[in-house]
Protein backbone atom coordinates (compact mmCIF):
# COMPACT_ATOMS: atom_id res chain seq x y z
CA UNK A 1 0.00 0.00 0.00
CA UNK A 2 2.50 2.45 0.74
CA UNK A 3 3.70 2.57 -2.80
CA UNK A 4 0.46 3.49 -4.10
CA UNK A 5 0.11 5.83 -1.76
CA UNK A 6 2.93 7.54 -3.05
CA UNK A 7 1.60 7.51 -6.32
CA UNK A 8 -0.99 10.06 -5.06
CA UNK A 9 1.59 11.64 -3.20
CA UNK A 10 2.04 15.91 -3.25
CA UNK A 11 4.85 17.59 -4.63
CA UNK A 12 7.58 17.06 -2.60
CA UNK A 13 8.72 20.61 -1.15
CA UNK A 14 12.44 19.64 0.42
CA UNK A 15 14.54 20.45 -2.49
CA UNK A 16 14.98 23.33 -4.88
CA UNK A 17 16.64 21.88 -8.09
CA UNK A 18 17.58 25.13 -10.31
CA UNK A 19 18.03 24.07 -14.40
CA UNK A 20 20.06 26.62 -15.71
CA UNK A 21 20.07 26.74 -19.48
CA UNK A 22 22.63 28.51 -21.88
CA UNK A 23 20.38 30.47 -24.24
CA UNK A 24 21.26 29.41 -28.08
CA UNK A 25 24.69 28.62 -26.75
CA UNK A 26 26.91 28.06 -29.77
CA UNK A 27 25.36 31.11 -31.50
CA UNK A 28 26.08 33.01 -28.48
CA UNK A 29 29.41 31.64 -28.10
CA UNK A 30 30.04 33.25 -31.66
CA UNK A 31 28.23 36.57 -30.77
CA UNK A 32 30.96 36.47 -28.29
CA UNK A 33 33.68 35.95 -30.34
CA UNK A 34 33.05 38.28 -33.17
CA UNK A 35 30.58 41.24 -31.69
CA UNK A 36 29.54 42.66 -34.80
CA UNK A 37 27.30 39.71 -35.97
CA UNK A 38 25.06 40.16 -32.54
CA UNK A 39 21.68 41.59 -34.11
CA UNK A 40 21.89 39.37 -37.39
CA UNK A 41 20.85 35.89 -38.40
CA UNK A 42 23.20 33.71 -36.83
CA UNK A 43 23.33 29.98 -38.41
CA UNK A 44 25.84 27.12 -37.21
CA UNK A 45 26.08 24.66 -39.50
CA UNK A 46 27.19 20.72 -39.74
CA UNK A 47 28.70 20.90 -43.57
CA UNK A 48 29.15 17.86 -44.88
CA UNK A 49 31.77 18.45 -46.95
CA UNK A 50 30.72 17.41 -50.37
CA UNK A 51 29.74 20.89 -51.84
CA UNK A 52 29.66 24.49 -50.24
CA UNK A 53 26.16 24.60 -48.94
CA UNK A 54 25.87 20.36 -47.98
CA UNK A 55 24.98 20.18 -44.28
CA UNK A 56 22.38 20.83 -42.00
CA UNK A 57 21.56 23.49 -39.65
CA UNK A 58 22.89 22.92 -36.00
CA UNK A 59 21.40 26.01 -33.99
CA UNK A 60 21.15 29.92 -34.53
CA UNK A 61 19.99 32.63 -32.66
CA UNK A 62 16.88 33.88 -32.44
CA UNK A 63 17.01 36.30 -35.16
CA UNK A 64 17.05 33.47 -37.50
CA UNK A 65 14.41 31.86 -35.86
CA UNK A 66 12.17 34.58 -36.82
CA UNK A 67 12.67 33.54 -40.30
CA UNK A 68 11.60 30.03 -39.72
CA UNK A 69 15.68 28.27 -39.70
CA UNK A 70 15.87 26.22 -36.98
CA UNK A 71 18.03 23.20 -36.02
CA UNK A 72 18.18 19.96 -38.23
CA UNK A 73 16.99 21.92 -41.46
CA UNK A 74 19.38 21.68 -44.98
CA UNK A 75 21.59 24.50 -45.05
CA UNK A 76 20.47 24.98 -48.79
CA UNK A 77 16.88 25.91 -47.15
CA UNK A 78 18.40 27.65 -44.06
CA UNK A 79 20.19 30.06 -47.21
CA UNK A 80 16.60 30.14 -49.07
CA UNK A 81 14.20 31.10 -46.01
CA UNK A 82 17.53 34.27 -45.54
CA UNK A 83 17.39 34.98 -48.99
CA UNK A 84 18.29 39.37 -49.29
CA UNK A 85 18.35 38.99 -45.44
CA UNK A 86 21.97 39.92 -44.45
CA UNK A 87 22.95 36.56 -42.46
CA UNK A 88 26.16 34.73 -40.81
CA UNK A 89 26.69 30.89 -41.78
CA UNK A 90 29.15 29.30 -39.42
CA UNK A 91 30.57 26.10 -39.01
CA UNK A 92 30.49 24.19 -35.62
CA UNK A 93 33.34 24.96 -33.60
CA UNK A 94 32.75 22.83 -31.15
CA UNK A 95 36.32 22.92 -29.61
CA UNK A 96 35.97 26.81 -29.01
CA UNK A 97 32.04 26.25 -27.83
CA UNK A 98 33.10 23.28 -25.13
CA UNK A 99 35.86 25.17 -24.08
CA UNK A 100 33.66 28.81 -23.05
CA UNK A 101 31.25 25.92 -21.64
CA UNK A 102 33.94 24.04 -19.29
CA UNK A 103 34.44 27.42 -17.65
CA UNK A 104 30.89 28.39 -17.60
CA UNK A 105 30.74 25.23 -15.49
CA UNK A 106 33.38 25.78 -13.39
CA UNK A 107 31.54 28.88 -12.02
CA UNK A 108 28.34 27.05 -11.91
CA UNK A 109 29.75 24.94 -9.52
CA UNK A 110 30.98 27.00 -6.78
CA UNK A 111 27.22 28.55 -6.36
CA UNK A 112 25.93 25.13 -5.12
CA UNK A 113 26.63 21.95 -2.92
CA UNK A 114 25.14 19.35 -5.58
CA UNK A 115 25.82 19.81 -9.45
CA UNK A 116 25.08 17.49 -12.67
CA UNK A 117 26.39 19.10 -15.78
CA UNK A 118 23.95 17.38 -18.50
CA UNK A 119 25.09 18.78 -21.49
CA UNK A 120 27.47 21.57 -22.98
CA UNK A 121 25.09 24.20 -21.80
CA UNK A 122 22.88 22.95 -19.27
CA UNK A 123 23.03 21.76 -15.66
CA UNK A 124 21.19 21.21 -12.75
CA UNK A 125 22.12 22.59 -9.35
CA UNK A 126 20.26 21.32 -6.31
CA UNK A 127 20.56 24.33 -3.88
CA UNK A 128 18.01 23.61 -0.80
CA UNK A 129 20.10 23.95 1.86
CA UNK A 130 21.88 26.74 0.54
CA UNK A 131 18.84 29.09 0.13
CA UNK A 132 17.06 27.59 3.25
CA UNK A 133 14.64 25.74 1.19
CA UNK A 134 13.00 29.35 0.78
CA UNK A 135 11.39 30.26 -2.72
CA UNK A 136 11.73 33.50 -2.47
CA UNK A 137 15.16 33.45 -1.87
CA UNK A 138 16.00 31.13 -4.42
CA UNK A 139 14.61 33.55 -7.12
CA UNK A 140 17.06 35.95 -5.98
CA UNK A 141 19.70 33.71 -6.09
CA UNK A 142 19.14 32.70 -9.54
CA UNK A 143 19.32 36.20 -10.46
CA UNK A 144 22.71 36.37 -8.49
CA UNK A 145 23.66 33.44 -11.04
CA UNK A 146 22.79 35.22 -14.25
CA UNK A 147 24.00 38.34 -13.27
CA UNK A 148 27.73 36.87 -12.23
CA UNK A 149 27.56 34.62 -16.02
CA UNK A 150 26.43 37.70 -17.73
CA UNK A 151 29.63 39.54 -15.91
CA UNK A 152 32.11 37.25 -16.66
CA UNK A 153 31.02 35.61 -20.11
CA UNK A 154 29.01 37.95 -21.20
CA UNK A 155 26.67 35.62 -21.66
CA UNK A 156 22.94 35.08 -21.14
CA UNK A 157 21.19 32.04 -19.94
CA UNK A 158 17.63 30.93 -18.78
CA UNK A 159 17.29 29.35 -15.13
CA UNK A 160 14.17 27.39 -14.24
CA UNK A 161 13.22 26.64 -10.24
CA UNK A 162 11.35 23.71 -9.06
CA UNK A 163 10.91 21.20 -6.84
CA UNK A 164 12.24 18.80 -8.70
CA UNK A 165 14.39 18.28 -12.10
CA UNK A 166 11.22 17.74 -14.73
CA UNK A 167 9.87 20.48 -13.43
CA UNK A 168 12.94 23.00 -12.87
CA UNK A 169 13.87 21.67 -17.06
CA UNK A 170 10.99 22.63 -18.16
CA UNK A 171 10.04 25.69 -16.06
CA UNK A 172 13.96 26.81 -18.11
CA UNK A 173 12.42 26.73 -21.31
CA UNK A 174 9.36 28.33 -20.64
CA UNK A 175 9.96 32.40 -21.24
CA UNK A 176 13.34 31.71 -23.02
CA UNK A 177 16.00 33.75 -23.72
CA UNK A 178 17.15 35.55 -20.52
CA UNK A 179 14.94 34.74 -18.00
CA UNK A 180 14.04 32.97 -14.80
CA UNK A 181 11.15 30.98 -14.18
CA UNK A 182 10.13 29.88 -10.61
CA UNK A 183 7.47 27.12 -10.15
CA UNK A 184 6.91 26.11 -6.19
CA UNK A 185 5.46 23.10 -5.46
CA UNK A 186 1.74 24.68 -4.75
CA UNK A 187 2.06 26.10 -8.38
CA UNK A 188 3.68 23.06 -10.25
CA UNK A 189 -0.30 21.62 -11.13
CA UNK A 190 -1.54 25.00 -12.29
CA UNK A 191 1.84 25.81 -14.38
CA UNK A 192 1.88 21.90 -15.96
CA UNK A 193 -1.95 21.84 -16.56
CA UNK A 194 -2.31 23.45 -20.14
CA UNK A 195 1.15 23.03 -21.49
CA UNK A 196 1.49 20.33 -24.60
CA UNK A 197 2.62 17.08 -23.74
CA UNK A 198 5.57 17.29 -25.45
CA UNK A 199 6.93 19.75 -23.25
CA UNK A 200 7.41 16.57 -20.86
CA UNK A 201 11.23 15.55 -21.32
CA UNK A 202 10.54 11.85 -22.64
CA UNK A 203 7.32 12.70 -25.23
CA UNK A 204 8.40 12.80 -28.91
CA UNK A 205 6.31 13.07 -31.91
CA UNK A 206 6.07 8.65 -31.49
CA UNK A 207 4.86 9.04 -27.80
CA UNK A 208 2.88 12.21 -28.52
CA UNK A 209 1.01 10.24 -31.87
CA UNK A 210 0.11 7.27 -29.51
CA UNK A 211 -1.30 9.53 -26.92
CA UNK A 212 -3.06 11.79 -29.34
CA UNK A 213 -5.18 8.77 -30.23
CA UNK A 214 -6.91 8.64 -26.95
CA UNK A 215 -7.64 12.23 -27.26
CA UNK A 216 -4.20 13.47 -24.88
CA UNK A 217 -3.00 16.38 -26.37
CA UNK A 218 -2.48 18.35 -23.20
CA UNK A 219 -0.45 17.16 -19.50
CA UNK A 220 -3.56 17.55 -17.72
CA UNK A 221 -5.38 15.51 -20.21
CA UNK A 222 -2.59 13.07 -19.59
CA UNK A 223 -3.09 13.16 -15.84
CA UNK A 224 -6.42 12.06 -16.01
CA UNK A 225 -5.35 8.50 -17.66
CA UNK A 226 -5.33 5.76 -15.56
CA UNK A 227 -1.71 3.90 -14.77
CA UNK A 228 -2.79 0.51 -15.86
CA UNK A 229 -3.79 2.69 -19.53
CA UNK A 230 0.01 3.64 -19.24
CA UNK A 231 1.38 0.94 -18.60
CA UNK A 232 -0.23 -0.97 -21.08
CA UNK A 233 0.55 1.61 -23.98
CA UNK A 234 4.02 2.03 -22.65
CA UNK A 235 4.85 -0.51 -20.44
CA UNK A 236 5.32 -0.93 -16.84
CA UNK A 237 8.56 2.01 -16.49
CA UNK A 238 7.47 4.52 -19.15
CA UNK A 239 3.96 3.79 -18.11
CA UNK A 240 4.96 4.97 -14.56
CA UNK A 241 7.00 7.53 -15.69
CA UNK A 242 4.09 9.41 -17.55
CA UNK A 243 1.65 9.02 -14.23
CA UNK A 244 4.06 10.61 -12.09
CA UNK A 245 6.04 12.83 -14.55
CA UNK A 246 1.93 14.41 -15.49
CA UNK A 247 1.87 15.47 -11.75
CA UNK A 248 4.73 16.79 -11.42
CA UNK A 249 6.40 14.04 -9.39
CA UNK A 250 10.09 13.37 -9.73
CA UNK A 251 12.50 11.81 -7.40
CA UNK A 252 15.58 11.59 -9.34
CA UNK A 253 18.75 13.19 -7.34
CA UNK A 254 20.88 15.80 -8.84
CA UNK A 255 24.42 13.76 -9.43
CA UNK A 256 27.43 15.39 -8.07
CA UNK A 257 30.35 15.84 -10.86
CA UNK A 258 28.40 14.33 -13.60
CA UNK A 259 30.31 16.07 -16.55
CA UNK A 260 28.84 14.70 -19.71
CA UNK A 261 26.90 11.50 -20.78
CA UNK A 262 29.70 10.93 -23.17
CA UNK A 263 32.20 12.84 -25.54
CA UNK A 264 32.33 12.00 -29.28
CA UNK A 265 33.68 13.09 -32.52
CA UNK A 266 32.40 12.50 -36.18
CA UNK A 267 33.78 13.52 -39.53
CA UNK A 268 32.19 13.15 -43.00
CA UNK A 269 34.85 11.51 -45.55
CA UNK A 270 35.37 13.30 -48.78
CA UNK A 271 34.23 10.20 -50.73
CA UNK A 272 32.42 6.92 -49.77
CA UNK A 273 35.36 4.18 -48.90
CA UNK A 274 36.58 0.79 -47.51
CA UNK A 275 40.36 1.49 -48.15
CA UNK A 276 41.54 0.42 -44.49
CA UNK A 277 44.80 2.57 -44.55
CA UNK A 278 42.42 6.01 -44.92
CA UNK A 279 39.37 4.71 -42.45
CA UNK A 280 42.61 3.63 -39.49
CA UNK A 281 43.69 7.19 -40.19
CA UNK A 282 40.58 8.75 -39.33
CA UNK A 283 40.12 6.66 -36.33
CA UNK A 284 43.83 7.67 -34.94
CA UNK A 285 42.33 11.10 -35.85
CA UNK A 286 39.16 10.71 -34.02
CA UNK A 287 40.70 9.04 -30.86
CA UNK A 288 43.64 11.61 -30.53
CA UNK A 289 41.25 14.46 -30.41
CA UNK A 290 39.37 12.68 -27.83
CA UNK A 291 41.89 11.48 -25.67
CA UNK A 292 43.28 15.10 -25.73
CA UNK A 293 39.64 16.31 -24.32
CA UNK A 294 39.62 13.35 -21.67
CA UNK A 295 43.63 14.78 -20.44
CA UNK A 296 42.11 18.47 -20.46
CA UNK A 297 38.79 17.43 -18.29
CA UNK A 298 40.70 15.49 -16.02
CA UNK A 299 37.79 12.35 -16.73
CA UNK A 300 38.24 8.68 -17.13
CA UNK A 301 36.21 6.58 -19.34
CA UNK A 302 34.89 2.75 -18.93
CA UNK A 303 33.34 2.24 -22.33
CA UNK A 304 33.88 2.71 -26.21
CA UNK A 305 31.51 2.80 -29.02
CA UNK A 306 31.55 3.51 -32.71
CA UNK A 307 28.90 5.02 -34.95
CA UNK A 308 29.29 4.52 -39.03
CA UNK A 309 27.09 5.55 -41.67
CA UNK A 310 27.07 3.54 -44.65
CA UNK A 311 26.74 4.80 -48.52
CA UNK A 312 23.08 3.64 -48.62
CA UNK A 313 22.03 6.05 -45.46
CA UNK A 314 21.99 2.90 -43.07
CA UNK A 315 23.29 3.51 -39.91
CA UNK A 316 25.54 1.46 -37.79
CA UNK A 317 26.81 1.15 -34.12
CA UNK A 318 29.11 -1.15 -31.48
CA UNK A 319 30.52 -0.34 -28.25
CA UNK A 320 32.80 -2.07 -26.07
CA UNK A 321 32.97 -1.57 -21.85
CA UNK A 322 36.41 -2.36 -20.38
CA UNK A 323 37.29 -4.00 -17.13
CA UNK A 324 38.36 -0.72 -15.43
CA UNK A 325 38.40 2.88 -16.40
CA UNK A 326 41.06 4.14 -18.54
CA UNK A 327 41.94 7.44 -19.50
CA UNK A 328 44.88 5.80 -22.05
CA UNK A 329 44.94 7.23 -25.76
CA UNK A 330 45.22 3.16 -26.75
CA UNK A 331 42.37 2.10 -25.46
CA UNK A 332 40.71 4.67 -27.47
CA UNK A 333 42.55 3.58 -30.75
CA UNK A 334 42.61 0.25 -30.48
CA UNK A 335 39.21 -0.89 -29.21
CA UNK A 336 37.79 1.74 -32.11
CA UNK A 337 39.25 0.17 -34.74
CA UNK A 338 38.33 -2.90 -33.87
CA UNK A 339 34.58 -2.47 -33.28
CA UNK A 340 34.52 -0.66 -36.92
CA UNK A 341 36.86 -3.46 -38.22
CA UNK A 342 34.77 -6.23 -37.06
CA UNK A 343 31.78 -3.98 -38.11
CA UNK A 344 32.78 -3.81 -41.90
CA UNK A 345 33.56 -7.53 -41.64
CA UNK A 346 29.67 -8.07 -42.01
CA UNK A 347 28.77 -5.23 -44.96
CA UNK A 348 30.25 -4.82 -48.32
CA UNK A 349 28.97 -1.17 -48.32
CA UNK A 350 31.00 2.03 -48.40
CA UNK A 351 31.86 4.19 -45.38
CA UNK A 352 30.61 7.80 -46.12
CA UNK A 353 30.40 9.42 -41.86
CA UNK A 354 31.75 7.65 -39.15
CA UNK A 355 32.97 8.70 -35.19
CA UNK A 356 33.34 7.27 -31.45
CA UNK A 357 32.46 8.08 -28.37
CA UNK A 358 33.71 7.49 -24.75
CA UNK A 359 31.16 7.29 -22.07
CA UNK A 360 30.31 5.83 -18.39
CA UNK A 361 32.66 8.65 -17.59
CA UNK A 362 34.48 9.33 -14.09
CA UNK A 363 35.08 12.70 -13.45
CA UNK A 364 39.02 12.57 -11.65
CA UNK A 365 37.85 16.54 -10.03
CA UNK A 366 37.98 16.79 -6.62
CA UNK A 367 34.22 16.65 -4.94
CA UNK A 368 33.11 19.95 -3.05
CA UNK A 369 31.60 20.26 0.35
CA UNK A 370 29.40 21.80 2.53
CA UNK A 371 32.67 23.43 3.91
CA UNK A 372 34.42 24.50 1.20
CA UNK A 373 30.99 26.08 -0.63
CA UNK A 374 31.26 28.53 2.41
CA UNK A 375 35.09 29.29 2.13
CA UNK A 376 34.81 30.06 -1.40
Amino acid sequence: MPFFKELNAPVSSDRVIFHVDLDYFFAQCEEIRNPDIKGKPVIICVYSGRSENSGAVSTTNYEAREYGVKSGIPIRDAQTYLKDIESIFLPVDREYYETISTRIMSTLKDFTIHFENTSIDEAYLDVGKIVNYNYQTSERYALHIKNKIKIIYNLTCSIGIGPNKIISKIASNYKKPNAITLIPPKKVIDFLNPLPITKLPGIGTKYKNKLKKIEVNQIQDLREVKIDTLQHMFGVKLGLYFYLASRGIHNEQVVDNKKFEQISRIITLKENTRDEKEIVNKINGLSLELYTRIQKEKIRYKSIGVIVFMDDLTIHTRSKTLDTYSDDFNNIFINSKELIKNLLNETSLKVRRLGIKIFNLEDLHGQKTLLDFINK
